[in-house]
C-alpha cells in the first residue's frame, strides 16, 4: 500500500475563499487544487456506498435483475433500432439477463419524458416508468421516461423528478456517477451533496481538493479497480407528500454469493430544483442484512 492509499483525511482544509465549495444556487464552478496527494484510499472508503459493501465475507454488487415483466401501465422506452443508430454502440446483455444500451456520449443520454404516464407523488412503491439501462463509465444505470433524469451536465445526471422515483433514481445515479470517475467525484463533491455537520465539510472539502487534483495530473477518468456492482431493489422508508423536500431511499445490493443481500440508506434533499445527497456519518457505514426482498420495489423489465 502507497503513502497515498494510507493518507488520513482529518487534516484541515484550505480557510480561503477558494477552498468553501459548499453547494449554492446556480453554482458550477470547480477549485483547483491544492493537495499534493491524489485521491487515495480514504475517499474510496468514504465512497463506499458506491463502490465497495463488505457483508459476510462477499463483496456486494449494485444489481437490478429482469425478472418480474414489465409492471402494469409502464409506457415502454421507444428507441430507433440499433441499426439505425449508428452514433450508438451495440446494446449488451450483462450477465443477470438485463439489456444495456452503450450511448455515444460515456455519461448518458437522457430520454424524452412522458410526465403523463408519471405515478402519484402519493406511491412510493411503483417502479419508474419506461426504464432503460445505459452503460456510464462501465456502471450501468437507470434511466427513466417518467421520473428522469432529463440532461447530463458534465459527470452529473440532472433533472430528476420530485416524486419518490424520482429520489430513487437520482440516490442510484448521483453516488454511482460521484465514484465511478475522479472527474465525477470532483463534480459529485462539489454541487450535488449537503454535509450535516462542520465535520462533514470539512471531508468534503478534502475530497474535492484530492479529486480536482487527480484532474490537474489527468487522472480524471481514473476509478478504483472493483468488481461490477448493481442495485437490485429499493424502497422508499421515507415521504412525505405535503412536504416532499426529503426523501430516504434504502437500496438492497445483491451479495457477491448471491445468498441475500446487504442494503445501505441515502438521504436526499430537494434544493435549487433538483434532487441532491445528504452527507453524513451513517453514509460511511451501517448496512443490514437482507434476507429476501418482500416489499421492495424492483426495476421493471427494460
Amino acid at each position: 500500500m502507497t503513502t497515498e492509499d494510507t493518507e488520513s483525511t482529518d487534516h484541515k482544509p484550505d480557510s480561503s475563499p477558494a477552498a468553501d465549495q459548499r453547494p449554492r444556487s446556480g453554482r458550477r464552478g470547480r477549485t483547483a487544487a491544492t493537495s499534493k496527494h491524489g485521491l487515495g484510499f480514504t475517499f474510496w472508503l468514504a465512497a463506499v456506498f458506491v463502490f465497495v459493501v463488505v457483508a459476510g465475507g462477499g463483496v456486494a454488487y449494485f444489481a437490478s435483475r429482469d425478472d418480474n415483466d414489465t409492471a402494469e401501465g409502464q409506457v415502454p422506452v421507444t428507441l430507433a433500432p440499433q441499426s439505425e443508430r449508428a452514433d450508438w454502440g451495440l446494446p449488451f446483455t450483462d450477465e443477470l439477463g438485463r439489456r444495456v444500451e452503450v450511448p455515444p456520449n460515456p455519461d448518458g443520454v437522457a430520454l424524452d419524458q412522458d410526465t403523463d404516464s408519471r405515478k402519484p407523488a402519493s406511491d412510493i412503491t411503483g417502479a419508474p416508468g419506461g426504464l432503460q439501462w445505459q452503460q456510464i463509465r462501465s456502471f450501468p444505470l437507470p434511466f427513466s421516461t417518467s421520473d428522469g433524469p432529463t440532461g447530463i451536465d458534465g459527470r452529473m445526471a440532472t433533472g430528476f423528478a420530485q416524486t419518490p422515483r424520482g429520489a430513487a433514481l437520482a440516490g442510484i445515479q448521483l453516488y454511482t456517477r460521484g465514484g465511478a470517475t475522479m472527474a465525477g467525484a470532483a463534480e459529485f463533491y462539489a454541487d450535488r451533496v449537503v454535509p450535516d455537520s462542520d465535520p462533514l465539510e470539512q471531508l468534503r472539502q478534502d475530497f474535492l481538493r484530492r479529486a480536482t487534483d487527480a484532474i490537474a495530473s489527468g487522472r480524471g477518468d481514473e476509478r478504483a479497480l472493483l468488481p461490477y456492482f448493481r442495485v437490485d431493489a429499493y424502497r422508499v422508508t421515507q415521504w412525505d407528500t405535503q412536504r416532499p423536500d426529503y426523501a430516504v431511499v434504502e437500496y438492497a445490493m445483491l451479495k457477491e454469493s448471491r445468498t441475500g443481500w446487504v442494503s445501505k440508506s441515502a438521504e436526499l434533499l430537494w434544493r435549487d430544483g433538483d434532487w441532491q445527497i445528504k452527507l453524513t456519518a451513517d453514509l460511511y457505514g451501517g448496512q443490514k442484512e437482507v434476507s429476501n426482498l418482500g416489499g421492495w420495489t424492483q426495476w421493471a423489465a427494460n
